[in-house]
């Protein structure tokens, strides 16, 4: 039954075919080792209010030392029965269901990121990047997810005034593994508006407000990109206001686009050259320069509220 639950949700999320057979092994082998019902009891205490979110993160890594079982492997096992658990909630919020399968999706999203930097089809970033789903500060409309957060920063133009503890809502790009289409880009824009106005306004301060921080922004990308690729057509919806650079020379950066890291003894000249984005930023790379990010504020909502 529960296996059969776990198999059902990987085929709704569409695993890749190396995260599902990863993650059943790793139930199975849970099964074998008696360990799974200890799981399903720390989703269980969760539920009930008897465990905080962190706290039962612990219990589930300790199962995975206990078992000699990956961590990020036994928290996708966790949290695809946590999963049942967030929508329940979202079902008694009146949330669409679409978006809690969204945060079913994410796990391959987060699981190619991970095999990409650590080779382990897993939950890397578990359980931090969970818990703000489950704190409804994060949440999944297709193409882009958005998470509730303060600015960070300033901004002003006209009448509208960002500082640096207002509320707005980060955009987030995840690897969905698929090429970033623009109208895709325009959907999650109207599905992102209409949730967080029926929903979150007040929590807005009255303003729905996306602000994107991305090496998805660099300015760099002008140069390498054509006009109307869907990258550039997406950065140029926000009036940039600062640019700036990575601490780490563009490492996170790096991976994402070329989907490897660079390992030690690796030159740059290594990194693969199969799209035009790729060759680009390697060129780019080679004479010594960084790709960096940009921060802007979403154009429509700059003009709604100036």
């Amino acid at each position: 039954m529960k296996r059969r639950y776990l198999v059902s949700l990987m085929e709704k999320a569409q695993f890749n075919k190396e995260f599902f057979d990863t993650t059943l092994n790793t139930f199975d082998q849970l099964v074998q080792k008696n360990a799974l019902d200890n799981l399903l009891d720390i989703v269980s205490a969760y539920e009930k209010g008897e465990i905080e979110f962190f706290d039962a993160g612990k219990k589930v890594e300790l199962i995975a030392e206990q078992t000699n079982l990956h961590p990020f492997c036994v928290y996708t096992v966790y949290f695809a029965f946590m999963a049942e658990v967030l929508r329940k909630r979202y079902i008694e919020k009146g949330y669409p269901l679409d978006m809690w399968l969204n945060f079913v999706k994410d796990f391959q999203y987060q699981a190619t990121d991970s095999n990409t930097v650590h080779g382990v089809w897993g939950q890397y970033c578990a359980p931090l990047w969970q818990s703000r789903y489950f704190n409804y500060t994060i949440f999944g409309f297709g193409t882009l997810q958005f998470e509730i957060r303060k600015f960070g920063g300033y901004y002003k133009e006209g009448n509208l005034e960002i500082k640096e503890d207002t509320p707005v809502l980060f955009a987030h790009v995840p690897n969905t593994g698929k090429p970033l289409k623009y109208e895709n880009v325009l959907e999650s824009y109207k599905k992102a508006e209409k949730f967080f106005t029926d929903n979150y306004l007040s929590e807005l301060n009255g303003k729905v407000i996306f602000v994107l921080r991305s090496w998805v922004m660099s300015k760099k990308f002008a140069s390498i990109l054509k006009p109307t690729s869907n990258m550039l057509v997406m950065a140029n919806d926000y009036d940039v206001f600062k640019y700036g650079e990575y601490a780490d020379k563009d490492a996170d950066t790096i991976w994402r686009i070329f989907g490897k890291e660079l390992k030690e003894g690796e030159k740059l000249s290594d990194l693969p050259e199969n799209t035009s984005l790729q060759r680009g930023v390697k060129d780019l790379l080679l004479r010594g320069e960084q790709i960096g990010w940009g921060w802007g504020v979403y154009k429509p909502h700059v003009e709604k509220y100036k």
